[in-house]
């Protein structure tokens, strides 16, 4: 059985400069990620654990494409994350960030359909989605307000729809 992730000899290191008042900066290494493997198979639960600081983020975010690997190499859904970057990020739906994942001067509507276009789902696609969400749930995309003046609860809530148009679904 073919893995869905395939993670090999992953690594990401950060060179930061260090400022403290009166004193010259100081260069730091800061290595995220060190030789990382892993395979997860369809049909598999899994989770990353750890602490603060562990490198779950900047693992997550090499597999996404957010972040280059400093070495190794990863393939997701059979794509390589370095060289079919478009595919990968194609075929997944990712949401790190919350409501930041927004656009404040659109209103909810507006917010999912620009999604939508995003994920290059056709037009009539999009439109069933947004009234089904309309009709299934409370949220920002029910009122035609921009978002920043949505409460916290309602931006957080609606900061997940995007993933409602992930590519892998185009019906």
């Amino acid at each position: 059985m073919d893995a869905i992730i395939r993670v090999e000899n992953l690594s990401k290191t950060f060179h930061t400069k260090e400022r403290k008042k009166g004193e010259k900066k100081k260069k730091r290494v800061v290595q995220a990620l060190k030789d990382v493997n892993l395979d997860v198979f369809v049909g598999e639960n899994f989770g990353l654990l750890g602490p603060n600081g562990a490198g779950k983020t900047t693992l997550i975010k090499c597999l996404t494409t957010l972040l280059l690997p400093t070495s190794g190499t990863a393939w997701v859904n059979g794509f390589n994350i370095e060289e079919q970057e478009d595919s990968v990020r194609a075929s997944l739906g990712c949401m790190l960030m919350g409501e930041r994942g927004l656009y404040w001067k659109l209103t909810g509507r507006e917010n999912l359909d620009y999604f939508g276009a995003l994920y290059h789902v056709p037009r009539d696609v999009r439109a069933k989605r947004i009234d089904f969400l309309r009709n299934s749930r409370t949220g920002p995309w029910r009122r035609s307000r921009p978002a920043r003046r949505c409460s916290s609860r309602s931006r957080r809530h609606s900061s997940t729809t995007p993933l409602f148009f992930s590519s892998t679904s185009r019906r």
